[in-house]
């Protein structure tokens, strides 16, 4: 029996995934937190268990996301935009577009029709509408980050952003929240600005096909309502959104030591 360990390494959550041939065995998502590398043995650890074996049945571990190189049992890297796509793909063939916000970057990838990498597009430096801003602003609000898409939706009167920057954008909230601005509108105002930015991103991606939203944010009903509202109804959103790099990751272990993938 072949174990493969696919391991997303991002800003926000480390995600691991155990598959073997016949499909996953186990996942695991810990909080990034200080230090990457221990988060990651810790998650390890966790899926291990939870798939009944021990690190010395792995056949090899793939590792992806920004820290995907701080990971010493890791036996072969590969980038998040290749690790996206397969994912996704290994869930909807008939993937696209392949929209990912998480926690530092905005990623719209085209998908050629043998599921190779066409193009990508990601957000520029400022880490505006991704999952650390969205933190930021939560709690500058003093919310939780899991309320965010239920309190947006409350909203009668989305707030309009003047800014991009995450900087001058938590100076703006807190000047607004000052002038009795609710926490609704604002959030759905925030919401609304992360939609545009990622709008603007598929339209010069260009390319055919409903979009499919992924990443840590795609699990935020308040930015998928805002997504859909710029992008149309047909934008779907993968389940296990924050798993496809990940289990992209797992897939290109399988296929490297000649697994089904």
């Amino acid at each position: 029996m072949v174990y493969v360990v696919g391991m997303d390494i991002g800003a926000i959550a480390v995600k691991t995934m155990v598959v073997n041939e016949k499909g996953v065995l186990s996942t695991s998502v810990f909080e990034t937190g200080v230090s990457p590398k221990r988060t990651a043995m810790d998650s390890l650890q966790a899926a291990l268990e939870l798939a009944g074996i021990e690190f010395k049945d792995v056949n090899m571990v793939v590792t992806t996301g920004h820290g995907r190189s701080k990971v010493p049992f890791s036996n072969l890297t590969r980038s998040e935009i290749t690790c996206i796509a397969k994912g996704v793909r290994a869930v909807d063939s008939s993937a696209r577009i392949v929209i990912d916000v998480g926690g530092q970057g905005i990623r719209v990838i085209r998908i050629a029709d043998d599921g190779s990498v066409e193009k990508f597009l990601n957000n520029d430096k400022c880490s505006s509408g991704t999952g650390c801003f969205l933190d930021n602003m939560a709690m500058a609000l003093k919310v939780g980050i899991e309320d965010l898409g239920e309190l947006s939706s409350r909203s009668g009167s989305p707030s309009c952003l003047s800014t991009k920057c995450t900087i001058f954008a938590e100076s703006e909230v807190v000047s607004l929240i000052a002038r009795g601005t609710s926490r609704e509108d604002i959030i759905a105002g925030l919401h609304q600005s992360v939609a545009q930015k990622v709008q603007g991103l598929v339209k010069a991606i260009g390319g055919n096909g409903e979009a499919i939203f992924c990443g840590g944010v795609a699990r935020n009903g308040g930015v998928v309502a805002e997504m859909r509202k710029v992008l149309g109804n047909g934008m779907k959103v993968i389940p296990h959104p924050q798993l496809m790099g990940a289990l992209g990751a797992a897939i290109f272990g399988l296929e490297t030591i000649g697994g089904a993938a």
